[in-house]
């Protein structure tokens, strides 16, 4: 992964977001919670078709929880070639995982209706619901209020913490495994100089 790591902006990037996350239990906090985040929001967003077209490419119906897998790809892929297609794999699971799970949800809501019945009352929106406050919850109440005693990168900058926090998450993970060692002390240095 260090091959394409020369661009100083997505360093900075890295290294901003970083500095607002240096304690180990709230990287871990992070690293567990800030794809479930990403996966709830892509739960909701399978629901809807973009802009209330139906639209089907090879047999699948786009969403716009596609067109946010598209985006953060793609938006991944223009910060950083490698870490972008690295981490593609990651979201396009957790895509896949959503939108089965809308499709599924409907077509047993459809086989109910069409029986005359009422589907169950829970759904895989309200499941997302729970997941993306239990998300935010650990992150801001113990994570950063308690194990890391720093406000959250997204109270100075949302539209980068937002945007760039699912990739930081994959590539602290990569990091502690020791991939990347060069970019991970980067990073850190940059981390410090934020601090």
């Amino acid at each position: 992964l260090d091959l394409q790591w020369k661009n100083t902006d997505f360093l900075k990037e890295l290294g901003f977001y970083g500095s607002y996350h240096q304690d180990p239990m709230n990287q871990l906090i992070h690293f567990i919670f800030i794809p479930l985040i990403w996966w709830s929001i892509n739960v909701w967003l399978c629901y809807l078709p973009p802009l209330g077209l139906s639209l089907t490419v090879l047999g699948h119906k786009v969403t716009w929880g596609t067109l946010m897998l598209l985006i953060y790809v793609g938006y991944y892929c223009a910060l950083d070639t490698t870490s972008g297609l690295a981490f593609a794999p990651v979201l396009t699971v957790m895509y896949l995982l959503s939108y089965r799970a809308v499709s599924k949800e409907r077509e047993r809501n459809g086989t109910l209706k069409s029986k005359g019945k009422e589907p169950p009352y829970w759904s895989w929106g309200k499941v997302a619901f729970v997941v993306h406050a239990l998300g935010w919850i650990m992150q801001i109440g113990p994570g950063h209020g308690h194990y890391e005693g720093v406000k959250p990168a997204l109270m100075d900058s949302l539209g980068q913490a937002l945007g760039v926090a699912p990739l930081f998450a994959f590539l602290e993970g990569w990091w502690m495994m020791g991939g990347s060692p060069e970019t991970a002390a980067a990073v850190g240095e940059l981390v410090l100089a934020n601090r």
